[in-house]
């Protein structure tokens, strides 16, 4: 379609200069909250061991434990999804790009396809509606590379690898943060994508926060703003958007 093209070529061809400065900028440790949170394969069926990491409790959620080190900026700036520029403002913009980082609640989930670039590469494409208190339904396009095949293709697609498990593992319902989504337009939409993993002074990161009401990064442990902003989605989530348990 004309607008997996778009997508496509937005992502390929974005370079590094046109990443605009990022507000949450290179700051001291001491102004860094790190989680080393546990990982899972989400089953239907929660596991009987027990995985605990603070006061979460993540056997309630099930699975294999795989830990994984967090870092987030206290102060890292959120932007509602409500307050999201319009096409004219990014236009404006041009060449620079925004990449904000957004609090959700996935509402939908399409299937991961496979994509066969005009170069006869094939990447995989994820899409995920998104929505929080302040606007729905907020389009956010993953490219990414097809699963390693080898050692030697593991090592190089590291980067990419934790938000694959990301999206694999998302189900409607679940609260998220969304680190570094480039911002484009098609037809006057305003929507977001993956940085491409070349870009070296940026990287898109996706973050489960919260699953059922339970909690997998504690929210009373960030800096006050991101807290409130997640519990205003978690609240906004329960009450209007279905979770997927399948």
């Amino acid at each position: 379609s004309q607008y997996l093209q778009h997508s496509l070529m937005f992502h390929e061809t974005l370079q590094s200069s046109q990443i605009e400065p990022p507000h949450d900028r290179e700051i001291d440790l001491e102004d860094v909250v790190s989680f080393s949170v546990t990982s899972f394969p989400f089953q239907n069926n929660p596991s009987s061991a027990s995985c605990l990491s603070g006061t979460t409790n993540f056997a309630a959620i099930g699975g294999a434990c795989t830990d994984i080190h967090i870092q987030l900026p206290l102060d890292l700036p959120i932007t509602p999804l409500g307050s999201l520029p319009s096409a004219e403002y990014l236009d404006s913009l041009y060449p620079q790009t925004l990449t904000p980082n957004l609090v959700g609640t996935v509402s939908s989930i399409s299937p991961p396809r496979s994509v066969i670039t005009r170069s006869n590469r094939v990447m995989m494409l994820y899409d995920i509606r998104v929505a929080d208190e302040t606007g729905l339904d907020f389009t956010v396009t993953f490219w990414l590379p097809p699963r390693p095949s080898s050692e030697e293709n593991a090592t190089n697609l590291e980067k990419q690898s934790q938000l694959r498990r990301a999206l694999d593992y998302l189900r409607s319902g679940d609260v998220i943060l969304l680190r570094k989504i480039a911002l484009s337009h098609f037809r006057g939409t305003v929507h977001g994508q993956s940085l491409h993993p070349g870009i070296s002074r940026a990287r898109t990161e996706l973050h489960l926060l919260a699953r059922s009401g339970i909690e997998l990064i504690p929210t009373s442990q960030l800096g006050p703003a991101l807290g409130k902003k997640i519990e205003s989605v978690k609240l906004w989530a329960q009450q209007f958007v279905s979770a997927n348990s399948a």
